[in-house]
């Protein structure tokens, strides 16, 4: 089922794998997780390169500082949140705060 939820087509990305093995007696183990895809990865992968869009808002946010339209602070927390979203996973997780 969640090997559906990750195909490509829905743009989520593939799901956290994790490799569990029975010990026998009655217990199990988690011996390994492999990581999901984050957002960045799946906007990779729909050809939109998360380091070319990130250098994009860099060049607009420094053009707004430029103008005055944007506090140099406000850059940085909007670069922040940003690059905080293209590294996140694609699935639902907790959101900290910046």
């Amino acid at each position: 089922m969640q090997e559906v939820l990750g195909s490509a087509h829905n743009l989520f990305g593939s799901t956290h794998v994790v490799h569990v093995r029975a010990t026998g007696d009655g217990r199990f183990l988690i011996e390994h997780v492999l990581p999901g895809q984050s957002v960045g990865q799946v906007l990779c992968s729909t050809h939109h390169a998360d380091l070319g869009l990130l250098h994009q808002l860099r060049a607009q946010t420094d053009a707004y500082v430029m103008s005055g339209d944007l506090s140099q602070e406000e850059a940085h927390m909007l670069m922040a949140n940003y690059q905080h979203c293209l590294d996140s996973y694609t699935y639902l997780s907790s959101w900290p705060n910046l």
